[in-house]
């Protein structure tokens, strides 16, 4: 069983990556941790965050530039989701061994790709893709609601 703390940094956000022949930059990004950890890239609108994108790596800061630079798909389908500024969210985790790091990294990505489906957020985790997920809607007694939400979405 693996009981960690996971601990989330300032938003960092996306700007036009135009000027570095990149479609998003983020200033500051010599400034990130080289730490393991678990991201987010996200949109917000208004006063909402919408997960896009979940990953996780040995190392924050150049997992972000690798993305910058490799993950054309992800970063258009970043770009072309619905109205809102991008954001790229961090959390970091220590640890001393590297086998146990890896199952943290794991257990946190697995554990924060299903908590956004399970709020029906739409994420783009497959090569830029939607991951499929279903949706089960609940009716009759309320006193079950306890056991499961009225709506309850579920990755294929």
């Amino acid at each position: 069983m693996l009981n960690f703390e996971a601990h989330w940094e300032q938003p960092v956000q996306l700007i036009d990556g135009s000027e570095h022949g990149l479609i998003y930059y983020a200033d500051g990004i010599e400034d990130l941790p080289t730490s393991p950890g678990a991201y987010v890239f996200a949109r917000v609108h208004g006063d909402n965050v919408y997960p896009l994108y979940v990953g996780e790596t040995t190392n924050i800061r150049s997992r972000l530039k690798s993305h910058f630079k490799t993950s054309v798909e992800l970063m258009n389908s970043i770009k072309g989701a619905p109205t809102g500024k991008r954001i790229f969210l961090y959390c970091t985790i220590k640890t001393s061994s590297a086998k146990k790091r890896d199952a943290m990294l794991a257990l946190l990505q697995r554990a924060l790709i299903e908590h956004a489906l399970s709020k029906g957020h739409e994420l783009f985790n497959r090569q830029g893709t939607k991951i499929k997920a279903h949706t089960i809607r609940f009716t009759g007694n309320r006193t079950s609601e306890q056991t499961a939400p009225r709506t309850m979405y579920v990755k294929s």
